[in-house]
């Protein structure tokens, strides 16, 4: 079970928050989407700070509803620790994701630095969607070093 975290109001696996927040502030970044997925805990936080499900976008988006843009289904996304099939597309789409593989959407003005930032601290980040409408997205390829989620 993974214990949540409240990162600028979204959920993230306490060991990922180790590892992006020195780097979200160092940036000045803001992290506008975590976990969106289906755990009790998790939503919690999401529902505190006024945000949804991975579903509800699905839905609203589906519904075009106002404010609601294109998102995948539930279950196939990297906000959900599951695998779209894209971003680590050695998964097959709707796969378990690693504690470290979660999707995160930072501010268009600050992903490149956040970016930067992580990789200065040995974390292979990444934008798995250059070029669409998903520049905000980030991904990290490989387990970051234990060093950064393991200190006190």
């Amino acid at each position: 079970m993974i214990r949540w975290v409240d990162v600028q109001g979204n959920p993230i696996p306490w060991r990922l928050a180790k590892v992006i927040g020195p780097a979200l502030k160092e940036s000045g970044a803001t992290l506008l989407s975590g976990y969106r997925g289906p755990d009790r805990n998790a939503r919690k936080i999401l529902r505190k700070h006024g945000k949804h499900t991975q579903g509800e976008l699905y839905i609203g988006w589906l519904k075009r509803l106002p404010g609601f843009n294109p998102a995948n289904p539930p279950g196939m996304s990297t906000h959900e620790l599951r695998s779209d099939g894209r971003a680590y597309p050695y998964r097959h789409p709707g796969a378990p994701l690693e504690w470290w593989q979660l999707g995160m959407d930072v501010d268009d003005a600050h992903v490149d630095r956040f970016l930067k930032a992580l990789r200065r601290r040995g974390v292979q980040a990444w934008r798995p969607y250059p070029g669409s409408r998903e520049y905000h997205h980030v991904n990290i390829r490989a387990e970051p070093p234990r060093r950064l989620w393991l200190k006190p």
